[in-house]
This record gives structure tokens, C-alpha cells and sequence, in this order.
């Protein structure tokens, strides 16, 4: 049901997403990447790790958003 919600608010061109779940099921990790979720990450995580990959994912949505910042 969560995706069903998920997939309707999903816009590349307007940000990233990345999912943190208990769940780690295939079948969730295939749904959650099939609506286009940048990352999906499940517990327990490496709380360096989330954060150099939303930095990474942050940087990258800025220039997609501002190309004019790349020079």
C-alpha cells in the first residue's frame, strides 16, 4: 500500500529519495526501485554511510534542478 502512495509523489525532477526500512525482503527492495527511490537502505545501517549518500544524492538533484551551478 505504502508504494501504491509513494509512486503518485515520486519526481525525479524534484528531488531523491531514498527509502530506510526494516523490511528487507526482495520483493519490497524490487518495488521500492521499480517506482525509481534513488536508494533503499534497511536497518540496522551505517549512519556514515546514509549520510554520504544522501550528500551524493543532494549534489546530484542540485544540478539536475540548477545546471547553471556546475561551472
Amino acid at each position: 500500500m505504502l508504494f501504491f502512495y509513494l509512486e503518485k509523489f515520486v519526481n525525479k525532477k524534484n528531488g531523491a529519495l531514498i527509502f530506510l526500512t526494516g523490511r528487507a525482503n526482495e520483493v519490497d527492495k524490487i518495488l521500492s526501485l521499480a517506482i525509481d527511490t534513488d536508494e533503499y537502505i534497511t536497518k540496522p545501517f551505517n549512519a556514515r554511510e546514509l549520510t554520504i549518500l544522501a550528500r551524493n544524492l543532494l549534489s546530484r538533484t542540485i544540478l539536475i534542478m540548477h545546471p547553471e551551478k556546475t561551472q
